[in-house]
């Protein structure tokens, strides 16, 4: 399938060419119609316009137009000068990034600066001044402006626009390949979009935090593709399930669509082929809907492919003849070579010799006509440029001789005038190039320097680990040891109960001891792992309570791996509950549930009398506080809720 073309494609649009129709938007267009101030009038398609992923390009353009003329009669500089930017953005939307989208850019920029209220139309230009050069393949161009507009929102702190900087940022690394190196922008930026989402309401966060998932299950679709890891699947599903999940939270067709597509693909790799065409055919019904041509050709590619590679060929020949139709209809050159290149795969797959002859045949003269279509079309325009610079020159010439006979002096003082000039700009330019440069570097410093404390804490906690275990744990050996020592020397009987007492709680300090450095020697621990502990664990105490039956079932079809510190947040959180159940519940039975899939669920269950109504709310002691408390802290949700046939059940899952 051709997935890496597709994708890569994906990753450049999602930051520039987002559409999704919703009731918000036709809302906001009767506002806008309605008879009502300037000033209002205004504001609203500011409003508007914020929602760009829900129009059209040709709408975009002209809301952008007509905010422009209300903003200037208002006198409204900043507001004019984000209308153009998105004229600029609706520009570039449509592919144009020649001399007119560069010459809007920087005659917009030369007026512009990073401060009061032009902040956010001067950082939108810098990034779409960015977009252009990375559409260009001047990536490197392109990520300088990034990292020189970073530290002045990080300055700032807006949230808002940092979030779309590394939206972009993410897109030059992943045009290269690299997806490990785009996954390092993406990830802190999906940590900063969920804490910001969780205590505010914005769909253009929300958006932001749905491309940004989409993104990351691209990355690990490339690196499934490169490495067929299970890890990478597992990832890939993870992030585009979030996504589509975003998506319809806020009604962003684009971005559920989008990663219907990728999930789909991945479905695919993993032979779970039913799904993946239910995901690859509704993906592409919400692209009809959305209307927009390019993608619902690359779509109907995208699934033809899948059907050549799965034993359906017929069905792909179908569906690249319909995107053929609408490429031609569009006059869509680059879609109409990519659906033959699909339809002549189906039809290899089909058997039909003749009729993929007869396709690479008219895939080879479609280039061919192309090329001369090109061709002349530069030539013509070599040509009118050539004779255009002719007559400049011209009159240029005749100027410059008259300039000469009248004017000599004046011109020896614009040469050296201008040699100065040219001078400071290069000074200037030398000085910026120099400030950015160590601006990168203390980037870079700054990154090592996390990756030095990250490695710093690794060797701390197994540091601490090994001395508890040398230390504290061979003088807990020793107490235990010293008192059955005691013990074996028949002591007076007013002493052995305490005598008792102290091994007991010698014995008690060895386990949790066992238990912590259990969790702290590891990296990461898997569910089963913990299972097993706790199963360690029932046999230690079980001989206190004759009376209940306990025990541990796995239901892991997928093993999750958990990092020390929730592992051990999850292992005190069932000591808890399973000493709660044994102690208070009443019960005869205990059972403790594993269950991991594409998540993960611990549930520990008894057929006690169950909790009191109000049990949970009023606390019930520091137990229930403590285990609610340890959840909290690493994200996981935690419930009581009561058994079908009686008791009570604690189930945890992942937030």
């Amino acid at each position: 399938m051709p997935t890496k073309t597709f994708l890569c494609i994906i990753f450049l649009m999602l930051t520039c060419l987002l559409r999704a129709q919703t009731p918000r938007i036709d809302s906001l267009k009767k506002v806008i119609a309605a008879e009502q101030p300037s000033s209002q009038q205004l504001l609203s398609i500011y409003h508007l316009l914020l929602d760009n992923a829900s129009l059209s390009n040709d709408t975009l353009a002209h809301y952008a137009e007509k905010g422009y003329q209300l903003a200037i009669k208002l006198k409204d500089k900043p507001r004019a000068s984000l209308m153009r930017y998105y004229t600029g953005y609706s520009m570039a939307r449509s592919g144009i990034i020649d001399g007119r989208l560069d010459s809007l850019i920087q005659k917009e920029l030369k007026t512009l600066a990073y401060k009061d209220d032009y902040k956010e139309p001067y950082a939108r230009f810098i990034m779409l001044d960015a977009n252009r050069l990375t559409r260009s393949n001047k990536i490197k161009e392109a990520m300088q402006l990034y990292y020189g507009l970073l530290p002045l929102l990080e300055k700032d702190r807006d949230t808002t626009m940092l979030l779309n900087l590394q939206l972009n940022m993410s897109t030059g690394p992943s045009m290269m390949g690299h997806f490990n190196e785009t996954l390092k922008v993406v990830h802190p930026a999906l940590a900063m979009a969920r804490v910001y989402n969780k205590h505010h309401y914005s769909i253009t966060t929300l958006q932001v935090e749905g491309l940004l998932n989409s993104n990351a299950g691209i990355c690990f679709l490339h690196l499934y593709e490169a490495d067929h890891q299970q890890r990478y699947a597992d990832s890939c599903l993870y992030y585009t399930t979030r996504s589509i999940e975003i998506g319809e939270r806020i009604q962003s067709l684009y971005v559920r669509c989008a990663s219907m597509n990728v999930k789909g693909l991945m479905l695919s790799y993993v032979n779970r082929v039913e799904e993946a065409e239910q995901l690859l055919q509704a993906g592409l019904q919400l692209r009809k809907q959305i209307g927009d041509p390019l993608y619902t050709v690359s779509d109907m590619t995208v699934l033809a492919s899948f059907y050549s590679a799965t034993g359906k060929p017929q069905q792909g020949v179908v569906l690249c003849m319909e995107a053929l139709q609408i490429a031609r209809e569009r006059k869509m050159s680059a879609a109409i070579v990519l659906v033959y290149n699909t339809l002549a795969e189906c039809y290899r797959k089909a058997g039909d010799n003749a009729k993929y002859a007869q396709t690479v045949q008219q895939l080879s003269s479609f280039k061919d006509t192309m090329y001369r279509e090109n061709s002349a079309r530069a030539i013509a325009e070599l040509q009118t440029q050539y004779e255009v610079q002719k007559k400049e020159n011209t009159i240029i010439q005749q100027q410059l001789d008259i300039t000469r006979k009248n004017q000599q002096l004046y011109g020896i003082a614009g040469i050296l005038l201008a040699a100065a000039a040219i001078a400071v700009i290069l000074f200037i330019s030398y000085r910026k190039r120099q400030q950015l440069k160590m601006r990168m570097i203390h980037e870079e410093e700054k990154i090592l320097s996390a990756q030095a404390v990250k490695e710093a804490e690794e060797q701390e906690r197994k540091r601490i680990a090994a001395d508890l275990h040398d230390n504290l744990g061979a003088y807990a050996a020793s107490m235990v040891s010293n008192v059955s020592q005691l013990q074996m020397m028949a002591p007076v009987v007013a002493a052995e109960r305490s005598v008792q007492e102290l091994r007991n709680n010698s014995l008690s300090i060895v386990s949790e001891l066992t238990d912590t450095i259990w969790v702290l020697k590891r990296e990461a621990l898997t569910l089963t792992a913990i299972s097993d502990r706790i199963k360690v664990f029932l046999q230690r105490i079980q001989p206190s309570y004759p009376h209940i039956h306990a025990g541990v079932v796995d239901e892991l079809d997928n093993d999750h791996s958990l990092p020390p510190s929730q592992a051990f947040h999850l292992y005190r959180i069932l000591q808890e509950a399973i000493n709660n159940a044994f102690r208070h519940s009443g019960a005869d039975e205990v059972l403790i549930l594993f269950q991991g899939g594409e998540s993960w669920q611990v549930t520990v269950k008894d057929n006690g009398k169950g909790l009191p109504a109000d049990a949970e709310k009023q606390g019930a002691g520091n137990g229930l506080y403590n285990m609610r408390a340890r959840a909290h802290e690493v994200g996981w949700q935690i419930r009581w809720k009561e058994n079908d046939g009686g008791g009570t059940a604690l189930v945890i899952s992942p937030g």
